[in-house]
Parts: structure tokens; sequence; C-alpha cells
């Protein structure tokens, strides 16, 4: 009789220890694909730099616009920044496009939301991508002069953009002289209240960017820089 529950209890210890093993063995199985599941959620998505243009607006594929997105906040003198990566946030709502100027420091980081297309360098206000090429086509076209935050109005019963460009400065530092250039961005043109911009174009009507980079070029003008991405908005319009 003492054999067989001698016998009995070795079984059942042994069911046991077998159970405990299979449930570690089981619990070491789940807590590992829980930690590998959140490790790849938590873990931002790269891709690789060498595939984008950088002489065109290229929207072919998200991480694509964002990268043109980004280097339109770089304005006139994109071409004094080097793309250095591009990844996806782990919660899939913003673009990171990473810069470094000159060569090397200072790094500027750009954050695209990619739901609204809205942007901003490092921690400055955001702006929306229509703000970015109206803005974009004015530098193209002021000489050199900065440039104050677009504005949208109503002319001629259509939506347009008007950028104030400043030609001269108060002692002070305050704007004295302003110019303005306006831009349609339903179809790519502008116009300005430029003299000498206007002088050499021979009119202050409406041009194509075209139009434009043709009396820049005549000019032999050097604002903007003839960098690769000068007149990357044409991709935009016919």
């Amino acid at each position: 009789m003492g054999f067989y529950m001698n016998k009995k209890n070795l079984l059942i210890a042994g069911g046991l220890i077998g159970g405990t093993l299979l449930c570690l063995f089981l619990t070491f199985i789940l807590v590992s694909s829980v930690f590998y599941l959140i490790e790849n959620i938590d873990e931002d998505r790269y891709f690789d730099i060498s595939s984008f243009n950088n002489n065109s607006f290229d929207n072919s594929t998200p991480e694509a616009t964002a990268v043109s997105i980004a280097r339109l906040n770089m304005g006139e003198g994109f071409e004094d920044v080097t793309l250095d990566d591009v990844y996806l946030t782990s919660d899939k709502r913003y673009w990171i496009v990473n810069f470094i100027a000159g060569g090397k420091e200072p790094y500027l980081f750009v954050t695209v939301d990619a739901k609204t297309l809205k942007s901003k360098v490092n921690y400055e206000n955001w702006s929306s991508l229509d703000e970015l090429k109206a803005t974009y086509i004015a530098q193209i076209q002021s000489l050199g002069n900065p440039w104050r935050i677009p504005q949208k109005m109503t002319m001629g019963g259509k939506e347009i953009w008007k950028v104030p460009i400043v030609t001269d400065f108060f002692e002070n530092g305050t704007d004295k002289t302003v110019k303005y250039i306006y831009v349609d961005l339903a179809t790519g043109k502008s116009k300005n209240t430029l003299e000498d911009f206007n002088k050499a174009a021979g009119t202050d009507g409406w041009l194509t960017l075209k139009q434009v980079d043709e009396v820049i070029t005549k000019q032999n003008w050097n604002y903007p820089e003839q960098g690769p991405f000068r007149d990357v908005l044409r991709d935009l319009y016919s």
C-alpha cells in the first residue's frame, strides 16, 4: 500500500513539475512576443535618403512629399543644407526630416504633420503648404530682401497670397519701405511692386514661374542663388 502511495505521489509531483515548466516556457514565449511587438511599434520608421530627388517637388509617396515640404521650409537657401535622414514617428502622426546646415552644425529638423501637411522648422510656428509655396515663389523674386508673414486676400474675385518684402529699414531696425508680391497658387503666377524687377520684366502684371526665372537669368541676379531647388515648384504647374 505504501509503495503505491509513493508512486502516486511521485506521479502527481512529476505532473506538477512538468506543468510548471510548461507554464514557465509559455510565459517566456508570451512575454518575449509582447516585448518584440512593443519594440517594433515604438520604433520610428526610417527611409533611405538616397532615393530622394533634390531637383523637383516630389509627391509620389508620402515620405517624398514630406521631404519636399521640408525643403520648402529651407527656402531659397536650400542649397546650403544637406538632407540627413527622414522618418515617420511611431504614432504615424509626423514625419521628421533632418538637415545639416553648411555640412556641419547647426542641425535643423522639420516636422511635417502627416495628415494636414502643415510643417515647422525646429520649434518655430506651423505653416501650411500653401503658405510655404507662396513664400517660396516670393523669395525667388525678392532680390535678396527679407520677407514677412504672408497674408491671404481677395483680388479680382480670386483668393491669393500677399507676401510683404522689406527693402529698407529705419535706424531702429523696424520696417521702413515694404513692397508686396502677390501669388496666385491656383496658377502659380505672381506679380509684385518691385520697381527694378518690373522694369526688367517690362510689365507689372502676372508672370508665370518660367517668366520670373527668365527675368532673373537675363539680369544675372544672384538672388536666389542658382541652386538645384530654385524652380522646383514648376513641377506643380503645367
